[in-house]
């Protein structure tokens, strides 16, 4: 898919817990179901007509820390990122909306961060062509 002039192009990652926090609901410890994952990374890809990766790594790595209330606290951390053209109105709403109305409760949390990566190059090469 070609980038226009006039729609860059983003990197999104939204890091999210492997593990549901302690006080959720009385699943401490409890490991998210990778399904969780698979129909985040499904209803991204449907939404913005864009593919999306999930990354689950093993038990221990990798860890996110951030400040709450005073507190240094972390989490065990899976990964889903993907590219979209970067439309402040639409593309970007829809993400914002997503980790409020859908992401915060899916995976239980108090927040969600999403980091959006600019400039992106983006390279697709298939047996055919190779476009930029």
């Amino acid at each position: 898919m070609a980038q226009s002039a006039e729609r860059a192009a983003v990197a999104v990652l939204i890091p999210l817990p492997i593990f549901y926090p302690p006080a959720a609901r009385g699943d401490q410890g409890l490991e998210i179901p990778g399904e969780e994952f698979d129909k985040t990374a499904k209803e991204i890809t449907e939404a913005l007509q864009e593919g999306a990766v999930t990354w689950r790594f093993p038990a221990g790595d990798p860890k996110g820390f951030w400040w709450d209330k005073g507190f240094v606290d972390r989490d065990v951390l899976g990964l889903v990122e993907f590219d979209m053209e970067d439309t402040p109105t639409e593309n970007r709403a829809w993400v914002r909306k997503d980790a409020k109305d859908v992401l915060l409760q899916r995976f239980r949390q108090k927040a969600i961060y999403v980091r959006f990566i600019w400039p992106m190059w983006r390279l697709e090469v298939d047996d055919e062509h190779i476009s930029e």
